[in-house]
Order: C-alpha cells, then sequence, then structure tokens
C-alpha cells in the first residue's frame, strides 16, 4: 500500500505488536550521552583517586622488581598483581558505564526482553530495498546530524583549547602537577561542552525517532476495520464475553429474587420470579426466570426469603417463553398474574389488589 494511504494512527494491537519485534523509537546517541556524561562526572569526582591508586600499585610493583629474582614464576605473579591492582582501581568506572547504559536504554523504552532483534532476517539482504534505505529520509536526517555534531565539536574544540593556548603552550618546562592541572581543567571544560552538545542533538534525535517509529506503525482506514473485525471476530473473545455477560447477569438476577412478590413454577423445570409495585409499575416485571438447576436455585432463594411459590405450568411455560428479564408482563398474561398476585396478598394479609 502507498503510505499516503496511512492516514490513521496504530491501534494498541499494532504497537505491541512492534514493541515485540524490537522496533522501537529510540536514540542511540541518547545512550552515548548519559553514558559520556556519567563518565566524565565519575572522573572528575574520583579520577584523582584512580589515579593516585595506579600510583601506589606502580610503585608497589616497580619496587618489587628491585628486591625480587628477575624469573619466569616471579614476572607472572607480579603481572597478576598489576592486573588485580588496575582491576579494582578501575571497577567502579566500569560499573558505572554499564548501569548507565542500561538507565539509558530502560528510560528510553522501559523494560523490554526481545530476541527478535538479533533474529537473523534475509529481506534486508534485498538490494532494491537495501538501496531504497540508502535514500531514505530516515537516513538523510541521520547524516544531516553526524555532519553536524562533527561541525559543532570542532568548533568546540578549536575555541576551548584556543582559550587556554597559552597555558598549554608554557606547560614545557614546567612542573608535572602543574602540567596535569592544566591539562585536567582543560579536559572537563572541553568535556562540558561537548556533552551538552551532544544531549542537545541526542533529545532532538530522540524525539524525530519516536516521530519517525509512529509514522511507520501508521495504518490504513482498511487495515484498522479489518483489525477491529478480526479481534471482534476472534471465536475465543466472543465466548468468553458472553460467558462474562452470562455470569454477571445471573448474579444480579438471583440478588433479584429476593425482592420478587411471587415465584411461579412449572413446578420443577422452569421458575419465573415476579414483582409489582402499584406507585412505580404499570404492570408486573421479571425479575428472574430459569430452567431446571437456575430453576432450583431461584426457589431455594424463595424460601429462605419466605416468597410464595405458585405452581401454574402453562403460565410458567408462557412467562419464560415470552417475556426476558426486566421486561413487564404482557396484556395477554395480565389477568392470570393478577389472580396470582391478589391471591399471595391475601395470603400475606394485604389489601393490595393488583390491577392495572
Amino acid at each position: 500500500m502507498a503510505d499516503d494511504d496511512k492516514t490513521e494512527d496504530p491501534t494498541a494491537k499494532r504497537q505491541q505488536e512492534s514493541r515485540e519485534k524490537g522496533q522501537l523509537g529510540k536514540s542511540q546517541d541518547l545512550n552515548s550521552a548519559i553514558i559520556v556524561a556519567l563518565a566524565v562526572l565519575f572522573l572528575y569526582y574520583y579520577g584523582s583517586s584512580i589515579v593516585n591508586m595506579h600510583l601506589v600499585a606502580g610503585a608497589k610493583i616497580f619496587g618489587e622488581f628491585s628486591r625480587i629474582d628477575i624469573n619466569e614464576q616471579n614476572i607472572v605473579s607480579q603481572t597478576y598483581d598489576s592486573i588485580f591492582f588496575v582491576s579494582e582501581a578501575m571497577m567502579p568506572f566500569f560499573l558505572i558505564l554499564f548501569i548507565a547504559a542500561i538507565v539509558s536504554n530502560v528510560s528510553q523504552i522501559g523494560l523490554l526482553l526481545t530476541f527478535k532483534t538479533i533474529t537473523p532476517d534475509f529481506s534486508k539482504l534485498d538490494p532494491i530495498k537495501g538501496l531504497k534505505n540508502k535514500f531514505s529520509l530516515k537516513t538523510v536526517v541521520m547524516g544531516f546530524m553526524n555532519v553536524t555534531k562533527v561541525m559543532l565539536f570542532a568548533i568546540v574544540s578549536y575555541l576551548v583549547i584556543d582559550s587556554f593556548y597559552v597555558e598549554i603552550f608554557r606547560m614545557t618546562g614546567q612542573d608535572v602537577r602543574k602540567s596535569m592541572m592544566v591539562f585536567s581543567h582543560t579536559f572537563f571544560l572541553l568535556s562540558f561542552y561537548i556533552i551538552l552538545i551532544m544531549l542537545i542533538l541526542a533529545l532532538t534525535d530522540f524525539a524525530y525517532q519516536k516521530w519517525q517509529n509512529l509514522q511507520s506503525m501508521k495504518m490504513t482506514k482498511q487495515e484498522v476495520k479489518d483489525e477491529m473485525k478480526n479481534y471482534d471476530g476472534d471465536p475465543k473473545i466472543k465466548q468468553k464475553r458472553r460467558q462474562i455477560q452470562l455470569q454477571m447477569s445471573r448474579q444480579r438476577m438471583m440478588k433479584d429474587v429476593k425482592d420478587a412478590d411471587v415465584v411461579i413454577t412449572n413446578p420443577t423445570h422452569l421458575s419465573v420470579a415476579l414483582k409489582y409495585e402499584e406507585a412505580t409499575m404499570r404492570a408486573p416485571i421479571v425479575v428472574a426466570k430459569g430452567a431446571d438447576l437456575l430453576a432450583l436455585k431461584i426457589r431455594e432463594i424463595a424460601k429462605t426469603h419466605s416468597i410464595p411459590l405458585v405452581e401454574n405450568k402453562a403460565l410458567a411455560r408462557a412467562l419464560y417463553k415470552d417475556v426476558e428479564v426486566g421486561e413487564p408482563v404482557p396484556q395477554n398474561l395480565f389477568k392470570a398474574v393478577a389472580e396470582i398476585l391478589a391471591y399471595v396478598y391475601n395470603l400475606k394479609g394485604k389489601k393490595r389488589v393488583a390491577s392495572r
């Protein structure tokens, strides 16, 4: 289908399918910016500690070499010690990078575990499709973003280094500590501006990736109709829906039995509960009806709440067949029902007469 026909927003089902396939709007640049920012921040606060640990480890190792025999066993032992010291010093740094990578991804797409993104897709080997992707809008935008990043990084680097040109030139012949201070100050200032640019461009890219992913999931009107038809037409969904509706209807119906005035029976196969309030009803209404086990349940509830049971096979069959729950008694059955209600009221000592 032509992309011009895809004017409808993706349905929840389409979005879920896209998510399961790993087709998400996320920015790799944002991941990189967050990781670099946390790495530089960590070095800014703990870089001196790491350097001191390396200096102490180096002094210890070289001191050991001056006191031991140089042989294969001692060299291997000192090498393992060096690796251990370096790993111990750098472990917090790499742990920060690992946490940053997880947080940056989760913040963009949430928790998601899928292997479809690494499953081989041989359709990508199609040269025509590959050529089309080379000249797509996404490729053009990404190319423009990359060129913009390189230019901005170059300009910022030039301006920062130029501002420290004199100090850098004077580093020659100066004390190592002073030279390191100038170098670190230049490095962190340059890092700050570069990270700021990275974050701005990354957020722009993130917004574009979200928009582009939404556009790729757009649907035609016909696709939306077909999806809704398939969803509504699923036999399992229909059956489940009917079961829930039937269960809720039965629960509500059984609850209304206790408010009935009389239950007309078949006597065993059918039960129909009727209620009539002269002030608010033009005719008695059926509040519950059922056959077999459901009829038995209605009679049990009626007995529990002292509701009279009246046996009338013809009337019970007519009411069960022709009147739904919540509907009033029809004209042709009203006389028979009125006589039963009058009988029931007399049994209860009431003087109310059921009349239309």
